[in-house]
């Protein structure tokens, strides 16, 4: 099950519909418009009235991460066209369409803005985690995750970005003593 099917059988699912469709949306439509223009990396400021309990977990202004957008950029139109019909409608949360449409929105804006919109409203990761690692060039040894024993529950993820690993060095996302 990946992050976006565990948020969208997740009990606050119903908040976030009926909370902050209107952000998350908002914010797809803008990211979209600033990579039209040429503007994604421009900071986007938002009120902190415009999302309540989404925004008490963001670092703002949220700023995008274009690599993320260009790779994403179909997934991010397609998911926009998926979407646009709930747009001033009254929205169901107990509609699963609607729930695994919003739950992978949620998780595609947490790529493009490199943080968690739902950092302690969620069990998506309980007892996870969420490594990112970014390196412009690498002379030495990095990990971004190096743990002992890792159980069969266990759920995270690690996001690495290295620009020039150069000779003699590594660059490790994840280093497991022991699965399962």
């Amino acid at each position: 099950m990946d992050n976006a099917d565990a948020l969208a059988t997740s009990g606050l699912m119903a908040a976030f519909i009926t909370q902050g469709f209107g952000f998350l949306y908002g914010q797809l439509d803008e990211i979209l418009q600033r990579h039209r223009d040429g503007r994604l990396s421009e900071p986007i400021a938002v009120p902190a009235d415009q999302a309540p309990g989404i925004l008490d977990a963001l670092t703002t202004p949220l700023i995008v991460r274009p690599d993320v957008v260009q790779h994403r950029l179909s997934e991010l139109q397609e998911l926009n066209e998926r979407l646009a019909h709930h747009r001033g409608h009254e929205l169901d949360p107990g509609d699963p369409r609607l729930r695994a449409e919003v739950a992978e929105l949620i998780s595609v804006l947490e790529a493009v803005f490199g943080q968690r919109f739902t950092a302690g409203l969620d069990d998506r990761l309980t007892g996870g985690l969420h490594v990112v690692q970014e390196a412009d060039d690498v002379y030495g040894s990095v990990t971004a995750l190096w743990a002992g024993h890792v159980g069969r529950e266990a759920d995270g993820t690690v996001e690495q970005k290295i620009g020039t690993v150069h000779s003699g060095g590594e660059a490790v996302a994840a280093r497991l003593d022991s699965l399962g």
